[in-house]
């Protein structure tokens, strides 16, 4: 008898490990099928040799070797509840004991802990199992460690595989696979998962799920400077939400200027910011729209359709005046005053440069006119005014000595065309006080440069 029962029980172990070569060669193919259908970033993780891949995947609770954490057990079974609380325990205790070893430069001993306890956690579920996954897939990313990234990237599949075949998928834990996969800097398979949810939610008519995937989606995009990618994404959600009032429209269309603006998209741009702006009309908020009228200024520029960018920048300037913004009327002079520099129209340069003069001197802001007095200095230098420059210089050296800031750059300046002109010495910057140095300020209606 007792021989027949060690046969019986040799056939029932030979049974198992039957089993299990027939999942692995399962897996091994399912997989393989899996990673060709999300693209090439994860068939790069194929090429794991099967020795170090097939032990990694194994399922650690019934696979063999057992690991010496598991407890001994007399038949197959899943854990017990108070089993699985342990082992958490001796799992957080692997992961100090791996990040303290990788804090001393023992990566191989880090790195092998780690995919230790990654595996172990499978057993303790998905949201343990890919919390340990991302936060050991950032450290992997971060040191090169190419290996560990690819094991790991094929467990991530498999449970990508597993999450969206449920019905209806659990949104907490997609959400988890999908910022594990961005640990691992593969945002190519995070954006995958979330375009599967977004096709089922598209399906089922979902339209509060498919706004929060696209938000998701275009956030990533945008993070990773796709930027083009991001605007397509947008406009889809603008798309979505085109029905909504104004008022809940507005932060999905400070996003889509955005991500239109570093795609180079400005027309779009321009059209989301008009939107925005006729809401602050119909809301009377005149201040809102100093700030958004210079942006929408700043993309016609930009756009080169200065026609259209001086209408906006003079309503700027226009109303910055009105309310004291005086910053807002200071950034218009400066973006105008570049404008018109690449544009070479020197006497509307001169005249712009005297209006920042006549800003500054409202805002009391003597950092802002000493810059604005050696910008003229160097504008009268390149027109061949030496007399004008010197003069400029010595209004800025006056107050660059008041604040005690760069006065050896004036000095130098007033010098340096003194000699050219002959003379060898340099009057003292009391000297060159004038009572009436700055114009007041204009009105900018009354230019007619452009």
């Amino acid at each position: 008898m007792l021989l027949a029962r060690g046969e019986g029980q040799g056939s029932q172990r030979r049974w198992r490990q039957g089993v299990q070569l027939a999942r692995r060669s399962l897996r091994r193919w399912g997989l393989t099928l899996l990673l060709w259908s999300l693209g090439p970033g994860l068939v790069w993780a194929q090429a794991v040799p099967p020795e170090l891949r097939d032990p990694f995947l194994s399922d650690p609770e019934f696979a063999e070797p057992r690991d010496p954490l598991l407890p001994s057990l007399l038949v197959p079974r899943r854990l017990s509840p108070l089993e699985a609380y342990e082992l958490e325990g001796q799992l957080d205790q692997l992961a100090a004991e791996a990040e303290a070893a990788y804090q001393l430069g023992e990566n191989d001993r880090a790195f092998a802990l780690w995919l230790r306890e990654v595996r172990l956690r499978r057993i303790l579920g998905y949201e343990a199992e890919l919390a340990a996954i991302q936060r050991v897939g950032t450290r992997a990313w971060e040191a090169n460690r190419t290996l560990e990234a690819q094991l790991l990237t094929l467990r991530l599949a498999e449970i990508q595989a597993d999450l969206l075949d449920q019905a209806p998928p659990d949104l907490t834990l997609v959400a988890a696979l999908a910022e594990a996969f961005e640990g691992l800097q593969d945002i190519d398979a995070a954006i995958a998962v979330y375009d599967t949810l977004l096709t089922r939610a598209t399906q089922s008519g979902d339209v509060a799920r498919q706004v929060a995937l696209l938000e998701r989606i275009g956030d990533l995009q945008a993070r990773w400077f796709r930027f083009e990618a991001a605007a397509t994404t947008d406009n889809r959600l603008l798309n979505l939400l085109g029905s909504r009032p104004a008022r809940e429209r507005l932060p999905y269309l400070e996003r889509a200027i955005y991500s239109h603006e570093n795609a180079g998209r400005l027309e779009r741009a321009i059209a989301f910011q008009q939107e925005i702006l006729r809401y602050y009309d119909s809301q009377g908020d005149l201040g809102a729209r100093v700030p958004l009228q210079l942006a929408i200024a700043r993309n016609y520029r930009d756009a080169e359709r200065f026609d259209l960018a001086w209408v906006y920048y003079q309503a700027t300037y226009r109303l910055a005046l009105d309310l004291d913004y005086i910053g807002y009327a200071r950034d218009v002079l400066v973006d105008l005053t570049g404008l018109y520099a690449v544009l070479e129209r020197p006497t509307d340069v001169r005249y712009l440069l005297e209006q920042q003069l006549a800003v500054e001197r409202l805002a009391y802001g003597g950092y802002g006119m000493m810059t604005v007095f050696g910008q003229l200095g160097q504008f009268h230098e390149v027109q061949g005014d030496s007399a004008a420059a010197i003069a400029a210089y010595r209004e800025g050296l006056i107050l660059a000595t008041y604040l005690n800031h760069r006065q050896a750059y004036f000095q130098n300046r007033i010098q340096r065309l003194q000699l050219a002109q002959g003379e060898i010495t340099i009057e003292g910057a009391t000297a060159h006080i004038t009572s009436d140095a700055i114009q007041p300020l204009e009105n900018p209606f009354r230019w007619r440069g452009n």
